[in-house]
């Protein structure tokens, strides 16, 4: 593969009142950060990981009258087009840039729950996803969407069936912005949304440690860069009106996690979110063994406690409409609909601020807020015991998940300095949890490198 110097100017996409404080930034440790994501929006594979700086690649700021000049060395030919570069890379690039200056210039150290669902919500209007205009397009709000990033052919067939099915309604979906479960159902509803005629924005939502493990894909053209995961999660969350999971790894059911702890909370019983699990027949007992995992630990039937739906499709066989992905999208559809017409009824039907754009009701549980710090001490402090309240044991679970990811993908070299973490606890909760890990990374949901367990359980 050959490479190429390019050059371009920061344009009417990038906040004014960031430009000044660009170049500051660049002469910091921000830089390493900066190069890091630029990094992974151009030169990450499908399935690939950056371990470590390509020597050929540098990035270099340049002051330019009343903007800044961008320029990379090192840009393979790909993502070229008569030497210039992609225009879609070109506003992934500018969208890191901006988030790294305000996550700079905000720091939320020590700050209230408050505070941080404040930050969350400016750094996503900051991305131009909370205008009149897009609650116009979106009178019923966006859906998430959660999956794996290394996916087999037939899921990836699957989604996009299913975002073929969002596109012809309008549905924008939210994604972590990766690979696999996070670009397929843009490719469906790009040809549906494209068919109707409809205005669409493809949402990704990533954090800056990560962007790497999962390189942002080429549909995204309104690209979040959140400082940690838990910001990330938390603007999911309020961001959308709904939840669609896909088969994924330890990452989605670490999200799994996070959106149950909120949807069964108290403080949400009000809460309208319709929650779907769909996977392709050809996945075999994905959603099956969670949904059974999920019950003993918490000695609950979510499906039965009308917290989520589950579906099975099989996007191979066209001629099945009853196993059509696409009816899981009119389904979602007629329930968000029903939602929205709902509030307005409870609200007395007064002018929407943000409407169902970004949903300030919702409580988020403030141990959720916080950036964990996946050290021995706290991972071996958790509790895994049957009884304890749900709340606690929904954190512990969680924890477990990003201490998963943490030793896999971001820190590749924690066990080789310091050894598994030992847990314990009730041995039926942790050898289900283990089991459920092992079956992810037979199933090759872990990504393309090989998994290394990071714990032993301590009886």
């Amino acid at each position: 593969m050959s490479f190429s110097n390019v050059e371009f100017d920061l344009d009417d996409h990038f906040p004014p009142h960031l430009i000044a404080e660009a170049e500051k930034a660049f002469r910091t440790e921000y830089r390493a950060k900066l190069v890091r994501i630029v990094e992974g929006i151009l030169l990450a594979r499908r399935g690939g990981y950056l371990e470590t700086h390509d020597p050929n690649f540098d990035l270099e700021l340049r002051g330019r009258r009343s903007t800044l000049r961008v320029v990379i060395k090192g840009v393979p030919e790909t993502k070229l087009v008569n030497g210039r570069l992609i225009r879609q890379k070109e506003l992934q690039i500018m969208a890191g840039i901006r988030d790294l200056l305000f996550s700079r210039l905000v720091p939320m150290e020590g700050a209230s729950s408050e505070a941080i669902t404040e930050h969350v919500f400016n750094f996503v209007r900051n991305a131009g996803l909370l205008t009149p205009l897009d609650y116009a397009n979106n009178p019923y709000g966006r859906v998430m969407i959660q999956g794996g990033h290394h996916i087999p052919h037939e899921e990836s067939v699957h989604h996009k069936r299913l975002g073929f099915g969002m596109g012809l309604l309008g549905l924008e979906g939210v994604t972590g912005s990766g690979p696999g479960s996070m670009e397929d159902p843009f490719k469906g509803a790009l040809r549906g949304s494209t068919m109707m005629h409809l205005p669409r924005k493809f949402i990704g939502i990533t954090e800056d440690g990560i962007i790497s493990g999962e390189p942002c894909n080429d549909y995204i053209d309104h690209l979040i860069v959140f400082p940690d995961i838990e910001k990330r999660l938390e603007a999911f969350v309020r961001m959308s009106r709904a939840g669609l999971m896909v088969p994924g790894g330890v990452g989605t059911l670490e999200e799994i996690l996070t959106i149950l702890w909120i949807k069964t909370h108290p403080r949400n019983q009000g809460l309208h979110f319709p929650l779907y699990f769909c996977q392709p027949v050809q996945s075999g007992a994905y959603f099956k063994s969670i949904l059974e995992f999920l019950e003993l630990c918490f000695g609950v039937d979510f499906i039965e406690a009308g917290h989520l739906r589950y579906f099975v499709s099989d996007g191979l066989a066209k001629d099945k409409t009853e196993l059509d992905p696409r009816r899981v999208a009119f389904e979602l559809w007629n329930e968000m609909e029903e939602n929205a017409e709902r509030s307005k009824r409870e609200s007395g039907g007064g002018p929407e601020t943000w409407g169902a754009l970004w949903n300030w009701d919702l409580y988020f549980p403030e141990s959720l807020q916080k950036p964990l710090a996946i050290t021995h001490p706290f991972v071996e402090s958790l509790r895994f015991e049957r009884g304890m309240p749900m709340e606690d044991l929904f954190f512990s679970l969680r924890s477990l998940c990003s201490a998963l990811v943490e030793t896999n993908v971001r820190d590749r070299t924690l066990l080789d300095r310091k050894g598994p973490f030992r847990v314990k606890g009730d041995p039926t909760i942790l050898q289900a949890v283990d089991v459920l890990f092992q079956g992810f990374a037979r199933d090759k949901r872990m990504g393309s490198r090989e998994y290394r367990c990071p714990y032993v359980i301590v009886k």
